[in-house]
């Protein structure tokens, strides 16, 4: 089942993340943020993009968000993805089910594109994002610094619609 992330489920959703942090150069964090933290990241996104998880028999087990890409006002019509599956449950359509379901919310929110990016050695995640139908746009070379090795980074695009954009929605105004 996807659904709307809750406050409740912020514990949860940080056990996912948390190996990404301390594990992997997936994610370029060098410490899991604390739960308060991770709150204050929740309140800020949610009060304009999605945050969905994806429940499995009453437990969560992958989330994704959309949040600003760039400062910028120009930028606007754009958002960066982020999605997580537990380690244990990859494979199994989560991430698919959760990013069909952000990219439909986006395109309500009259949202132009989707980046996402990916850490070169990450093949899994690029793989992913191909199949999902992720243009690669740009690599940034030896852009990030983790586990004592340099690591560039893949720069993908999903366009939803050509045109003018018009003015935003936020995603409470399209639920």
């Amino acid at each position: 089942m996807i659904r709307d992330a809750k406050r409740e489920d912020l514990p949860g959703i940080l056990e996912i993340y948390a190996p990404y942090v301390t594990e992997s150069t997936v994610s370029f964090e060098y410490e899991v943020p604390s739960l308060k933290a991770f709150e204050e990241r929740f309140e800020r996104i949610t009060a304009f993009y999605p945050w969905l998880v994806c429940e499995i028999d009453g437990k969560v087990v992958g989330y994704a968000y959309l949040s600003r890409a760039f400062e910028r006002k120009a930028y606007r019509f754009m958002a960066d993805l982020s999605v997580y599956v537990d380690l244990g449950e990859r494979g199994k359509g989560y991430g698919r089910a959760l990013v069909e379901k952000i990219e439909e919310i986006a395109k309500k929110q009259r949202l132009c594109a989707i980046y996402a990016i990916v850490t070169e050695e990450n093949g899994a995640s690029k793989a992913f994002h191909e199949k999902m139908g992720y243009e690669r746009m740009a690599i940034f070379p030896q852009s990030g610094y983790k586990f004592g090795k340099w690591l560039s980074v893949l720069w993908y695009r999903k366009k939803l619609f050509d045109g003018n954009p018009e003015e935003l929605l936020s995603y409470r105004e399209v639920e």
